[in-house]
């Protein structure tokens, strides 16, 4: 994979990219890796998409942190494991909602409260997180009629946890707008 950054920047950004893999050469995603500079393997989340009528894998997910300076190589196959990286995202569900935790980041996503993109907090020097929302956030959707009839997101009808892994976690809200 060739990946470079159209204007120079500092630090990496986040990458999904799909990958077709020939018939019959993979036989899943655990067998794939990306790796780097000097060979060095990059943390990486690979998903199955699709698979060939025999059973392996066709086409596959993989997310992982690019800083778009340097080429990344694919390698895969059975001789290949993909090391679980340090720092992964942390989640956790409770009957309040799901924290997601990046290590410098943390949002909260309630199921008392819809505030989009999450009650986020910023980690501290030392170790303590400091809310950056606002207490009274306002609702997370508002949506306005074109007989101007404004609706609002109130308490979410559903928080889920879609998909969860080392670089991707995905959080689904499901909202109901009342007319105030």
């Amino acid at each position: 994979l060739l990946l470079r950054r159209a204007s120079p920047g500092a630090g990496s950004w986040p990458v999904s990219v799909g990958v077709p893999f020939p018939r019959g050469a993979l036989g899943s995603a655990d067998q794939v890796r990306l790796l780097g500079k000097r060979r060095a393997e990059i943390p990486a989340q690979v998903q199955t998409l699709a698979r060939w009528e025999d059973g392996s894998v066709r086409w596959a997910l993989l997310d992982f942190q690019a800083d778009g300076q340097h080429d990344c190589t694919v390698e895969y196959g059975q001789e290949v494991t993909r090391t679980v990286p340090e720092d992964a995202l942390d989640v956790v569900q409770s009957r309040t909602g799901i924290t997601v935790t990046t290590g410098p980041l943390r949002v909260e996503f309630s199921k008392a409260t819809s505030v989009l993109p999450g009650i986020v907090s910023h980690r501290q020097p030392d170790g303590s997180y400091r809310r950056l929302t606002p207490d009274s956030p306002s609702p997370a959707v508002t949506l306005t009629a074109g007989d101007g009839a404004v609706y609002r997101s109130g308490k979410p009808d559903a928080v889920l946890l879609e998909e969860s892994g080392p670089e991707r976690v995905c959080v689904r809200i499901d909202l109901t707008h009342h007319a105030r």
